[in-house]
């Protein structure tokens, strides 16, 4: 997983943070009169002190608003904010992955940032290899502190001499390290080990054929070349 540094984060954080104040209409559920700012997270623990850190520094400057910081599962957050948001309550920010803009988006329970960030604060924000910013039908919905979450094969330099380099040679690989000393069936040692029953973790087979989740205009890619290959 790649992470910021800790100077980064705080960097970008301070950024984000100290625009919270033009910020809390982001969702329907802001729509309310208080001043108390409601922040959803699924940070680690030392992380949510660092924004614990930096709301109480915003909440110093500006004494006008006052901040409470909520844990949530990763899978709990989207549920909650949806159900939540969609009844007027809710949050104002939330803190997540940005594979939750898609049904936040069709439900309409947050709105484009475009409006509240100039253009310099979203160029300071990386944009190669991989861009921080996730636009989506047009509109900008996040700014990521980090890019992360990435799918790695991970080999054991005991048994491994050279990782494999293709599909081809993971395969050879896999055929000569898998034991099964009783022959039946079962093997003691399995060459390569993943999550197979979640559809996440064969993505990295799909982009390795050139083939990607969806087309240019958000339809799933379930029957192209690509997935095939994968498959066969």
């Amino acid at each position: 997983m790649m992470h910021f540094g800790n100077k980064q984060i705080l960097k970008k954080w301070v950024t984000i943070i100290h625009l919270i104040g033009l910020i809390t209409l982001l969702t329907i559920s802001c729509m309310r009169t208080s001043e108390k700012i409601v922040v959803w997270s699924s940070m680690r623990p030392v992380e949510r002190a660092l924004l614990d850190t930096l709301l109480h520094e915003f909440s110093t400057s500006y004494p006008q608003y006052r901040f409470a910081q909520l844990f949530y599962a990763p899978e709990e957050a989207r549920t909650n904010f949806i159900i939540s948001s969609l009844a007027g309550k809710g949050p104002a920010l939330i803190h997540g992955a940005n594979d939750n803009i898609g049904p936040f988006v069709e439900l309409d329970v947050i709105q484009p940032l475009e409006a509240f960030f100039s253009k310099t604060e979203l160029d300071s924000f990386l944009d190669s290899p991989f861009p921080a910013n996730t636009y989506f039908k047009g509109h900008l919905f996040q700014i990521a502190d980090r890019v992360g979450n990435h799918l790695c094969l991970i080999y054991n330099k005991r048994l491994v001499k050279k990782p494999p380099q293709t599909m081809s040679e993971l395969i050879a690989m896999g055929q000569k390290l898998t034991v099964d000393k009783n022959g039946d069936g079962k093997p003691e040692r399995y060459a390569i080990a993943w999550n197979y029953t979640e559809p996440f973790f064969f993505i990295p087979f799909i982009t390795g054929y050139g083939g990607w989740l969806f087309d240019e205009n958000y339809h799933p890619t379930l029957n192209t070349g690509q997935l095939k290959r994968r498959h066969s």
